[in-house]
């Protein structure tokens, strides 16, 4: 089957993909360091936003593949951040979320 998705479009999905999974890497690793410093809520948190970001990534690929094409599955760069606090935690997860945000609107402004 014939791809239905031109190259530039397929390659800002991709990227898509990329960014879905590091945000989900990173709230795994933000939902770790809570746990480790005692804050079981927060955990419980960054866990659900950690699914949440797999959720999307999977809506991706699903639509990737559906319309002839083959998501790629990038590497994940290992998360270096090691918040110490709920308010460090936050400001992380925050400043990923705009960037995926930004990301989003230039890709659909392409």
């Amino acid at each position: 089957m014939e791809s239905l998705l031109k190259k530039p479009v397929l390659e800002g999905l991709n990227q898509a993909i990329g960014n879905e999974l590091y945000a989900h890497t990173l709230c795994l690793n933000l939902a770790n360091q809570m746990q480790g410093i005692g804050y079981f809520g927060v955990q419980k948190y960054f866990l659900s936003e950690s699914a949440d970001e797999l959720t999307h990534y999977q809506k991706i690929v699903d639509f990737i593949n559906d319309r002839g094409s083959i998501a790629k599955v990038p590497s994940i760069v290992a998360q270096p951040d090691m918040p110490t606090s709920i308010k460090e935690a936050f400001i992380i997860s925050l400043e990923a979320e705009v960037d995926l945000e930004k990301f989003y609107v230039d890709l659909y402004e392409k």
